[in-house]
């Protein structure tokens, strides 16, 4: 009977564990769980914080789900990996062997060390415990004026909370516009541009210098130009790192996490990782995983790795939608790719919030944005999944990104 291990209870290491029990009926299987919570749906925590859904609402498997599948769950912290021996040990000193080990720990928000970090008002965007205390907060403070820090998906989605709770908002990025990793400048200005319609401030270019406050309470933000900015709270979102601090000293390769092959191994015999603390080798190149559905496929992959013959996990094709403020948008291949040599982008606002942008090489689709005007990233998407070749002459003839939808062939099904 195998001893398969998982360290970390998000999508991946639970997407890893219901395919381990499917394939391997009577294997043991331990997950250990850092958090106070069993496995829960991160992308509703923003519902949560709105008071839309409950923490139960939350749950992402019910409640007898590990019992049934017979999973026993560790709630401890693991301190160490001891490659050689094939134990994992916990902060409480619990020792775990395993036959079969996979780290998907994910990753965790990170702060700077700003003088005034440690003042009451001051939260990160991570977790349920992390979000009923800004929930609790908002009540039993009052909370009327916020400071969001960071121009990033996690941090529009906070200013939309707080903009929807009547809280008066401000957004801050050393960037220059916001959401500067998925659009452009044309792009980003029509979600810069609600936000500001609707009373949200924002600041681009600028950096905090400082949290001021009294009584160790926060009362405002100070920046490099000298502003100081009234906030009863503010939000912290700056970016996240993987969560390999306990890997230090084990012998696995880390570079900017978790580094993996293509069969999501490790450099080291019978350890696997997957999910956002994950980064796959692929062609020399470093490739994070970027999507909550990504983290899940290759959970899925590292499960049926772990229990049975290999195979390779490889994203077809990089595609994920969602919304921004007021806008929907959706993004596909290499959607940011660098302009110059091979590489051109031909862009066009559709409408007064509506923009589509897409990105060739040589004489293929590769990528492209879409805000508002979303269908045509699936014939994007069918264009790079079918490696369909554009025509020559209607290439040199394209001037907008209609140009070259309408250069793209008829494909009436996508492969799978």
């Amino acid at each position: 009977m195998k001893n398969y291990v998982i360290i970390g209870s998000g999508v991946a290491g639970i997407s890893a564990a219901d395919e381990i029990r499917r394939l391997d009926p009577s294997g043991r299987i331990t997950i250990f769980n850092g958090e106070p919570y069993p496995y829960y749906f991160r992308a509703a925590l923003s519902f949560y914080f709105k008071g839309e859904i409950s923490e139960e609402e939350l749950q992402g498997k019910p409640a007898g789900w590990a019992k049934d599948n017979r999973i026993r769950i560790m709630n401890d912290r693991v301190k160490e990996i001891r490659v050689n021996e094939k134990e994992v040990v916990g902060e409480s000193m619990v020792c775990e062997p395993f036959d079969k080990l996979l780290i998907a720990t994910g990753a965790w928000p990170f702060t700077l060390p700003w003088p005034g970090v440690d003042l009451e008002g001051v939260f990160t965007y991570r977790g349920v415990v992390c979000a009923r205390n800004k929930r609790d907060f908002v009540k039993k403070r009052g909370v009327k004026t916020s400071v969001v820090i960071g121009g990033g998906i996690l941090g529009i989605e906070m200013a939309e909370n707080f903009q929807n709770l009547g809280i008066k908002t401000c957004i801050i990025d050393r960037a220059d516009r916001i959401l500067p990793l998925l659009f452009d400048e044309t792009g980003s200005s029509i979600i810069k541009d609600q936000f500001e319609s609707d009373g949200v401030r924002v600041l681009p270019k600028v950096e905090v210098t400082e949290f001021v406050g009294e009584d160790q309470k926060l009362t405002g933000v100070t920046l490099n130009n000298g502003e100081t900015i009234q906030a009863d709270m503010v939000i912290v979102s700056v970016g996240s790192r993987p969560y390999v601090d306990f890997l230090a000293d084990s012998g696995i390769e880390l570079d900017r996490g978790v580094v993996v092959d293509e069969n999501l191994r490790t450099n080291c015999a019978d350890i696997y990782s997957a999910g956002d603390v994950a980064v796959q080798k692929i062609d020399g190149a470093l490739v994070p995983c970027r999507t909550w559905l990504t983290a899940a496929h290759m959970g899925v992959r590292a499960g049926a790795n772990m229990a049975g013959p290999e195979a390779p996990f490889l994203e077809k094709v990089f595609f994920n939608a969602s919304h921004a403020y007021r806008s929907i948008y959706a993004i596909v291949g290499r959607f940011n790719a660098e302009e110059g040599n091979a590489v051109r982008a031909l862009s066009q606002k559709t409408g007064k919030e509506k923009y589509q942008k897409i990105f060739i090489e040589g004489d293929k689709v590769i990528g492209g944005a879409f805000i508002n005007d979303v269908y045509p990233a699936w014939q994007v998407y069918r264009a790079i999944e079918h490696d369909v070749r554009l025509d020559s002459d209607a290439l040199k003839k394209a001037k907008t990104p209609a140009d070259i939808l309408n250069a793209i062939p008829h494909l009436p099904q996508l492969l799978y």
